[in-house]
């Protein structure tokens, strides 16, 4: 079926566009920063990278589960072996479904496995169909890790226009179990016709207290998907990600229009850093080779992280760029959850690819 006509069907059983974030055009990162000197890989540029190196995963993850949420449908309460759009590893369950004209609510859940058994997400979205193929919707959820532990609680308000391109917006807040909130934005775009297939740009951004370092850390970070003609496998480009920082409590994410995020508050920045990867599953939950790299020349600090042989956890390092000394060693697993210990061996956990602040 045509990725047109499976979107078209999803509109008509669900009325709404997306799962856990809406989409949005050509994204271009802004902010009302200053500009301030190189940091030498000091202990909030580390924080700082971390952050925007791992978002790229939360990006990742984020923009499989809104792609497959277009064509969710079918009956409740059936395990459907399969993502519904990219065929990849993963099932979901609808729990309840109550469509109307304008206004439909509906419960579902996504599994890690192909048997609806070891939970990913829980998921509740209120969706609003307007005129002129707008959808709106507000969604909260809860994710879950590779154990079965719920690992935090998800709020979006998200936005998406649909036309022969599909374009659209979501903001809110992630919230970690054992951790303070941690504010979200996100935007791509793609074919309606074609769906996720070749030149995918998207962008992601975060932005948190850190009570270790005293302030707020943000970053905004524009990509590049690039995926084959069979919607797997996919090369991924950064380019000129923004690291920020505030007073505390001060930044935010924002995104002023469809087509950008931004940062609010006072922010000064820090650095900026670009990079380059590959996924071999273009999944959540991919099974083979996958990796990605993010590197802050102005402050001689490169994030690097690759999913290890056994495909079930992710190792990365932030290292120096010219002696590459390493400074912090990351560990997580499927979910983007475990740990960082930086150059100070102080050691914050990692939730849903997040940083503990």
């Amino acid at each position: 079926m045509r990725f047109a006509s499976r979107i078209t069907t999803a509109l008509r059983s669900i009325g709404f566009a997306c799962l856990l974030g809406s989409i949005g055009g050509a994204a271009q990162a802004q902010s009302e920063t200053g500009r301030a000197g190189p940091a030498s890989a000091s202990l909030i540029e580390q924080h700082a990278l971390a952050q925007q190196g791992l978002s790229i995963g939360l990006a990742t993850a984020l923009f499989e589960l809104e792609i497959n949420g277009f064509a969710v449908s079918g009956k409740v309460d059936v395990c459907h072996h399969k993502m519904p759009v990219s065929g990849t590893t993963g099932s979901y369950k609808i729990l309840q479904k109550d469509i109307g004209d304008t206004k439909s609510r509906v419960t579902l859940e996504i599994y890690y496995d192909s048997d609806c058994q070891d939970r990913y997400l829980h998921a509740k979205y209120a969706a609003v169909k307007h005129p002129h193929n707008l959808l709106t919707a507000t969604v909260t959820a809860t994710l879950y890790g590779v154990t079965g532990k719920a690992l935090g609680s998800l709020t979006l308000d998200t936005s998406t226009k649909v036309t022969d391109t599909v374009k659209g917006t979501a903001t809110g807040t992630f919230t970690p179990r054992h951790s303070g909130p941690v504010q979200l934005g996100y935007v791509c775009s793609y074919s309606l016709v074609n769906g996720p297939i070749g030149k995918v740009p998207c962008t992601v951004g975060v932005a948190q207290t850190f009570a270790s370092t005293g302030n707020d850390i943000a970053s905004i970070t524009p990509i590049t998907f690039r995926v084959d003609h069979r919607g797997l496998k996919a090369t991924i480009v950064t380019t000129d990600a923004q690291l920020a920082i505030g007073a505390s409590g001060a930044l935010g994410i924002s995104a002023p229009t469809r087509n950008s995020l931004t940062i609010t508050g006072a922010a000064t920045t820090i650095g900026t850093a670009s990079g380059t990867g590959m996924l071999s599953e273009f999944s959540p939950f991919p099974k083979g080779p996958s990796s990605w790299d993010s590197s802050d020349s102005a402050n001689d600090t490169t994030f690097a992280i690759a999913l290890a042989s056994d495909a079930t956890m992710f190792k990365g390092t932030l290292k120096t760029i010219a002696s590459k000394a390493k400074l912090a060693r990351i560990v997580v697993d499927l979910s983007g959850t475990g740990s960082i210990v930086y150059s100070d061996n102080s050691k914050a956990a990692i939730t849903s690819w997040t940083v503990a602040n």
